[in-house]
């Protein structure tokens, strides 16, 4: 009877262990908006005609996004991540010399606190992080980023990366993830949907939300090439941030798309107006070179997603903040000149319409406007938040515990 009664006693601790160990909901995979991934940068003898005097031509692994006390020398950081376009290949490079990775990789490290190796004032996903741990979640286990270098646009390489640490999750907890995407990881995470192999999305991903989705792009990245603002830099310092901004392939494609803002102002001059069909000839009087080829070359990608047309089988919401003043028109009180791409540009002012502060609301919603009506009988919802930024809706507590809701729910 005592081994009977002792064998039970086991099998219910046994059977309680197991119940704990799968208390975790659906595994969570997380794609960052642009400048939202912590970047390492190293430098093996930077040829003197790339880098400026007094920078340092070889330095170790180090912390380069966001590092304020490198950051600080705005010369030296701007030519360790500026990108060089070249014609003839169609590419965009690093500073001859410089090689820049996302650290950790696979986990939460680059997207959690940005400037993680010095002030820790920079949190990005670490509320989210947090909120999930404390019900059990794991990093790197069954909760993971798909950061990326944020100055380019995505590739299948990246996409196929972030897939194995999707899988991996999925067969090790038996239950579909959860893909979240903020910002431009929107089109990002998009873009791994839409590249994956056939069948892929449907057997691997529970449930595919959205955070203030930029899908369309924004009037703020062509206002950061000419005033660097929104940043994460002192104001101070955003005119010297702007010449980097001009080099970033991931903010070219961020430039409003005409499918979204159709014939809306961008750019208002005295004698002029100019609209998204019209951001090559606004950078080009400006007096960057090769304007064409590099608005052509970062944007193809997207091309041929850019009607969003397509979406696999899954349960999808988009959740974004509501009733914002969100910048749609730049406006200078003279007309556009040619100005040297390293130097201060004029800075314009602005008018608003609806958004989240960051992008307007006709970019935040194309997308699941479009799947709506393409797949009515889909699972297909918003999530809206009144008076939430575009970043802080990430920490955002009604957006926190709905994914929490998603995640332990197989509805």
């Amino acid at each position: 009877m005592r081994v009977f009664v002792l064998s039970v006693v086991c099998a219910l601790a046994l059977f309680s262990l197991v119940k704990a160990t799968n208390t975790v909901g659906h595994p969570i995979a997380i794609v960052p908006g642009i400048i939202g991934t912590a970047l390492h940068a190293e430098a093996n003898n930077i040829p003197k005609t790339h880098i400026p005097l007094f920078c340092p031509r070889n330095h170790k692994e180090f912390s380069v996004w966001v590092n304020l006390l490198f950051d600080f020398d705005i010369k030296c950081f701007r030519h360790y991540l500026k990108l060089n376009y070249s014609a003839e290949t169609d590419t965009w490079e690093d500073t001859p010399g410089v090689t820049v990775t996302v650290p950790k990789e696979g986990t939460m490290f680059a997207i959690d606190v940005l400037d993680e190796e010095t002030t820790k004032l920079i949190k990005y996903f670490r509320n989210f992080k947090e909120a999930f741990e404390n019900l059990g979640y794991q990093d790197g286990v069954n909760m993971t980023a798909c950061g990326y270098d944020w100055r380019h646009t995505p590739s299948e390489e990246w996409a196929a990366k972030c897939r194995g640490y999707i899988e991996k999750m999925v067969e090790s907890s038996g239950k579909k993830a959860i893909l979240i995407g903020h910002s431009m990881g929107g089109p990002y995470s998009y873009y791994l949907l839409r590249s994956a192999p056939s069948g892929w999305v449907e057997k691997y991903i529970h449930k595919y939300i959205t955070a203030s989705p930029a899908w369309m792009g924004a009037t703020r990245a062509l206002d950061a090439m000419f005033t660097g603002v929104g940043h994460m830099l002192p104001a101070v310092l955003s005119d010297l941030f702007a010449p980097l901004a001009r080099t970033i392939a991931g903010l070219w494609f961020l430039l409003p798309w005409k499918d979204a803002y159709q014939d809306i102002p961008i750019v208002k001059t005295p004698n002029n107006s100019y609209t998204s069909d019209d951001m090559v000839k606004v950078l080009t009087l400006q007096g960057l070179a090769d304007v064409d080829l590099k608005y052509k070359s970062a944007r193809s990608i997207f091309t041929k997603f850019n009607n969003f047309d397509m979406l696999p089988n899954i349960p999808v919401i988009t959740s974004y903040g509501t009733d914002l003043d969100t910048m749609h028109t730049l406006v200078f009180d003279e007309e556009l000149t040619p100005h040297d791409p390293d130097a201060d540009w004029k800075h314009p002012d602005h008018l608003y319409g609806s958004g989240d502060g960051t992008v307007p609301e006709i970019s935040l919603s194309y997308a699941t406007n479009k799947w709506k009506k393409l797949y009515p009988d889909r699972n297909i919802t918003y999530f809206k938040v009144v008076n939430t930024s575009h970043i802080d809706i990430v920490t955002h507590e009604p957006f926190i515990n709905m994914v929490i809701n998603e995640a332990f729910n197989d509805y």
